[in-house]
């Protein structure tokens, strides 16, 4: 999608409030999901039992999904339309591409098109509640660039009538002359953005990933008021990213940035590897340990995972 349209400077400030709406969403998303996550870790039924899991995730989507004929399309599809310009469209016509056009330009389908977003937005809230975490791979970043994308639209339109009501604001003169002051489109990339800022606590690449999916460098303060509106948000409820969640809930093994390390060291690069290793470790000798030692071992300590070490003087690995 190309973009050539001009933002106005009071729409800052809807960008902005995007942007944090986007970031207590990605908050609300993170929080939800690791409880969700939690939740299934100890109901050990799913883990048997992966492809039921995804069979009945797929129904809830199916019947969730079938009574809205905006969302029967893929998110693609969903994200290229939301993404479209009003400016220079036909309204005319019969196939699906046109109701689509007709819904989110035509200002007499303005009701019907709020009422369809509001409900897209909670429907994709809670399926990509439900499906991020699934056994089959079913994705974070398309799915959190279509709801952001249809609360963007949503905002978009809010603006858009109050610009069309009251056109005489001081607020608004600055674009009494043109033929079209507000751009759904516009906001509709905002959201994505911002939300998808909210889930991932992406700030920079993501700022270029918008601009390149856009094609317009007039966009760029935009979106980076947006991004860094949601990440703030996000901040301040501290939310950590969905990904960091995810290591916490599934117990992965990582070196935490938070660790206590000696900064002088750090910042001369003078830290080893050896200055954050643990030397009072459980091993086995290669040669000698017997099976009575091995048991013991097992039966005191909660792992079962030892280094192989030639003697327990150098602890050299085998």
């Amino acid at each position: 999608v190309q973009y050539d349209l001009h933002w106005f400077w009071f729409e800052i400030t809807g960008f902005a409030m995007i942007g944090a709406i986007g970031g207590l969403v990605g908050h609300l998303f993170t929080i939800l999901n690791t409880h969700y996550q939690k939740l299934k870790a100890k109901w050990r039924f799913l883990d048997s039992h992966a492809i039921l899991e995804v069979f009945v995730v797929i129904v809830i989507t199916h019947i969730a999904n079938h009574p809205i004929w905006f969302l029967k399309m893929s998110n693609n599809q969903i994200l290229k339309s939301l993404f479209t310009s009003c400016q220079n469209i036909a309204l005319d016509g019969d196939s699906d591409s046109f109701r689509v056009t007709k819904l989110l330009c035509d200002p007499r389908s303005t009701g019907e098109l709020i009422k369809v977003l509001s409900v897209s937005v909670l429907n994709k809230f809670l399926l990509t509640l439900i499906t991020f975490g699934v056994k089959v791979p079913a994705g974070l970043f398309i799915p959190s660039l279509t709801l952001g994308a249809c609360m963007g639209r949503l905002g978009g339109t809010f603006i858009q009538h109050l610009t069309d009501a009251y056109p005489n604001w001081l607020l608004f003169r600055e674009c009494d002359s043109t033929s079209a002051c507000v751009d759904g489109a516009i906001y509709a990339i905002i959201g994505a953005a911002a939300v998808l800022a909210g889930v991932t606590q992406v700030s920079l690449s993501l700022c270029v990933v918008m601009i390149e999916l856009t094609g317009g460098l007039s966009h760029l303060l935009p979106v980076v008021v947006a991004v860094l509106s949601a990440k703030m948000v996000a901040n301040l409820f501290g939310s950590p990213s969905i990904y960091d969640s995810i290591v916490h809930v599934n117990r992965y093994p990582y070196l935490d940035v938070n660790i206590d390390l000696d900064t002088q060291k750090a910042s001369e690069f003078e830290l080893r590897a050896k200055d954050i290793m643990r030397t009072n470790l459980h091993v086995i000798k290669a040669t000698g340990t017997r099976l009575v030692e091995l048991e013991g071992m097992l039966a005191c300590l909660k792992f079962n995972g030892f280094p192989v070490v030639d003697n327990l003087v150098d602890q050299r690995l085998v």
